[in-house]
């Protein structure tokens, strides 16, 4: 937002002109993903499928942290498939920790790639390998290096991020109140 209105003033537009931006890199991701993985026929619907969808539509024209969030999952899965296929190097392994640890700057819904990580970890040994090779490891600090001034800051300010955030989840609390 501030490299948009920084260009283009306070306007609107130029608030939101990042949203579509980043949805449109995110359905570039995807279509890479989905070319190295099944083909171009598999690449393209996964990118027009992503960019269709009436969410990602929507989300193109608000300017949200999940917008944000979402280009750099997808780029954290190009890198860690190629790091799992044996077909990614060292920038391989420096993007996939750049990716995840900005995705966590930008939402902390990153955490769920993590879990993702884990448990693809304890049932699919080639990625469980990449993961534990040394390029893997690397990406994981890089991504802990990326967040850990973040986490100070929380950490000074009381946790006050943390708090808001698991009182918005509303976890214990009934799921659906119509009353509310």
């Amino acid at each position: 937002i501030a490299a948009s209105t920084s260009l283009f003033g306070d306007s609107d537009w130029a608030v939101r002109l990042p949203a579509p931006l980043l949805h449109t890199f995110d359905a570039a991701a995807l279509f890479h993903l989905g070319c190295t993985m099944y083909g171009a026929k598999a690449g393209l619907l996964a990118g027009l499928v992503y960019a269709l969808m009436p969410g990602g539509v929507l989300s193109s024209a608000v300017m949200s942290t999940d917008g944000v969030l979402q280009p750099f999952w997808s780029i954290a899965l190009v890198m860690l498939w190629r790091l799992r296929e044996g077909t990614g190097g060292w920038l391989t392994a420096i993007t996939l920790g750049a990716a995840i640890g900005v995705g966590f700057l930008s939402k902390y819904a990153m955490v769920y790639f993590l879990i993702g990580l884990a448990l693809v970890s304890l049932i699919e040994p080639q990625s469980r390998r990449a993961l534990l090779s040394l390029k893997g490891l690397a990406a994981l600090a890089l991504a802990a290096a990326i967040f850990a001034p973040h986490m100070l800051w929380i950490a000074a300010n009381d946790f006050k991020t943390v708090i808001h955030t698991v009182d918005n989840a509303n976890l214990g609390g009934e799921l659906f109140n119509l009353d509310h």
